[in-house]
């Protein structure tokens, strides 16, 4: 019965305890200190990077419909250009975010434009892949050529990562 008892002058404390003041506060309480929280230094570069990352995309994702329409069909051009700016875009904003901050702002344009390259030339096998297995009765299949073209992403941006800094120290 004890324990019972005090038990509720707990429960009664800690809501007195963490409860705010209801009027105004006494002279000589502190008042609770609200400030905004802190705001990052503005970046200028950002919005070029940005720009340049999106010029580096479209004129990559050019490039491989415009080889894949010559060299192999028009089917694998268009394929190129309706999987590619979806899912290997996401995918490659994946991969390159995946890399620390660092690393990830010393890559160049070249490195960049051949990671969109090499993504962007694998999409329509993946694509098909995706759609052989499904017609198989694979049930994974419909998400299995985003999440590994995420992979591929990841991989391709640590393996130019390494690279860089590996040209950089020398």
């Amino acid at each position: 019965m004890t324990a019972e008892s005090s038990g509720r002058a707990a429960a009664h404390d800690d809501r007195q305890r963490f409860a705010l003041p209801a009027g105004d506060t006494a002279a000589g309480r502190s008042q609770p200190k609200r400030r905004p929280p802190h705001r990052r230094a503005g970046n200028p570069q950002v919005l070029h990077r940005v720009a340049k990352g999106v010029a580096t995309f479209g004129i990559s994702l050019v490039l491989v419909a415009s080889g894949y329409a010559l060299m192999v069909s028009k089917a694998f051009a268009e394929v190129v250009f309706e999987n590619g700016a979806s899912t290997a875009a996401v995918a490659l904003l994946i991969g390159c975010f995946a890399l620390p901050s660092s690393r990830r702002i010393a890559l160049d344009t070249r490195q960049h434009l051949a990671a969109c390259v090499i993504l962007l030339a694998t999409t329509p096998w993946t694509f098909e892949l995706g759609n052989q297995m499904n017609d198989a009765g694979i049930w994974i299949a419909p998400g299995l050529n985003f999440v590994f073209e995420i992979l591929l992403a990841i991989v391709i941006y640590r393996r130019l990562a390494r690279r860089s800094v590996a040209t950089q120290s020398q």
